[in-house]
């Protein structure tokens, strides 16, 4: 349809129509138009409400466009109209040629989205171990989100300097050009800003998604059931966020520099601000530069289990200052790093277990021996426990004497987390063990 209207216009043209008689026939053509398309907008709304569906660069806004789809169109293409409209009654010829712009720009952004969604899917099936649905950051996703954010300001200039010198006639060509050159080399800075940070949170996102989970224990509830961090995944973070605060504030000042602002003041205020609050807030800063050194010295990191003064728990995450713990009771302790002090860490290399069994003044001390060590060969052929047992279950020995029983300390080493599940897991095999043998066990039993 528009492209019989622009040959027709043409034709019109050619044989010297006059241009009241062109006008007319724009302003009674144009409802027209725009009654036709409106037909179109209605009769595909389910099509249109499907296919924004599966875009996948702004998900919610296309599935918000898919949904107001009638709405949204109508709407467009009724300022459209009224835009030619306006163009004929007050002879601009140049609305009917930005109408078009805009029609087909938007069309050509509709198209060059979906292209780019079919472009990613394709190439994430491609990559091994991943599927079209995997949530998994890739860099093909951080590449086309770039594009798109360059194409979309391409796009809004060109439209811009179409409408506002063209047609509107706001500016001359010479005033918009230099109007738009702080403008342009702004923009080009922020996109520049944004690029780096999109693939500043490309390559932290794995460490920083490391969540600390719960983890079934089999029974109970144990403080030292959450999986550690590495000591990336507990760096990161800080990293990237003082990282994009540098990114932001430069981008931020070279800016203000390309619009002719003299930030040297800017930079010594923030400067002689930086001084008077760390004079003003020793407290602050020794926070500060404690985290720096825990940190450094990895003496603890998230998803661990520790111990601070009077506080104990999981390190659930921290901030510049300081740092919260899960207490296995539920509390959520939020404590600053200069009041840490002495730390210690409960999930680190191994762990040692030992625990105490009471038996009768006359029992067979070697038979228990025997017994115990038949049932580490059953923990060692265990896959359960093979690797989470990393000293074998020994008997120690007798390590008290009573008028009736004699006290016996076992003893293995495990993986740090949970060994008391471990551990409850190896008494009852002791106890189902010592009953099948007949060793009896003395008139009380000692915890270990």
């Amino acid at each position: 349809m528009i492209i019989l209207g622009v040959i027709l216009t043409s034709v019109l043209a050619a044989i010297q129509t006059p241009l009241d008689a062109l006008a007319a026939g724009r302003v009674i053509a144009t409802p027209i138009f725009v009654a036709a398309f409106l037909w179109f907008v209605i009769r595909s709304a389910g099509a249109m409400r499907q296919w924004f569906g599966c875009h996948t660069g702004v998900p919610w806004l296309w599935r918000w466009i898919g949904n107001h789809w009638i709405a949204v169109a109508s709407s467009f293409f009724v300022l459209l109209g009224a835009a030619l409209i306006y163009g004929a009654v007050s002879g601009q010829a140049n609305v009917a040629m930005a109408m078009r712009l805009t029609l087909g720009l938007t069309a050509g952004l509709l198209i060059f989205e979906t292209l780019l969604g079919a472009l990613l899917q394709r190439l994430d099936s491609a990559l091994p171990g991943r599927t079209p649905a995997s949530d998994a950051p890739k860099l093909p996703d951080v590449l086309a989100r770039c594009l798109r954010v360059l194409v979309l300001i391409g796009v809004g200039i060109v439209l811009s300097k179409a409408w506002t010198v063209n047609v509107l006639g706001l500016v001359d060509a010479s005033e918009w050009n230099s109007l738009t050159f702080e403008l342009r080399t702004a923009g080009a800075t922020l996109f520049v800003a944004f690029v780096m940070w999109e693939l500043l949170k490309f390559v932290t996102d794995p460490y920083v998604g490391q969540k600390t989970r719960k983890v079934s224990d089999g029974g109970g509830t144990s403080p030292a059931v959450y999986p550690s961090a590495s000591r990336l995944s507990t760096l990161v973070p800080l990293m990237r966020v003082a990282m994009g605060i540098v990114i932001g504030l430069v981008a931020v000042l070279i800016v203000l520099a390309d619009f002719g602002v003299n930030i040297t003041p800017l930079l010594a205020g923030a400067s002689i601000l930086g001084l008077a609050v760390s004079f003003g807030s020793q407290a602050l800063v020794k926070d500060i530069v404690s985290g720096i050194f825990y940190l450094t010295d990895d003496a603890f990191r998230a998803g661990e289990y520790i111990e601070c003064g009077q506080t104990k728990g999981i390190v659930e995450g921290f901030t510049l200052r300081s740092i919260r713990l899960r207490h296995p009771s539920g509390q959520l302790h939020t404590i600053p790093f200069g009041d840490l002090g002495k730390i210690a860490n409960f999930s680190r290399d191994w762990a040692i277990v030992r625990y105490d069994f009471s038996f009768p003044r006359d029992a067979d001390i070697e038979k228990v021996r025997h017994a115990v060590d038949g049932i580490d060969g059953e923990l060692q052929g265990d896959p359960d426990y093979r690797l989470k047992i990393l000293e074998p279950l020994k008997m120690q020995g007798v390590v008290g004497v009573t008028d009736n029983t004699l006290v016996v300390q076992f003893r293995f080493a495990a993986q740090p987390g949970n060994p008391e599940a471990i551990q409850r897991d190896v008494m009852i095999r002791m106890m189902r063990a010592f009953k099948d043998q007949g060793i009896e066990f003395g008139n009380a039993t000692v915890g270990g």
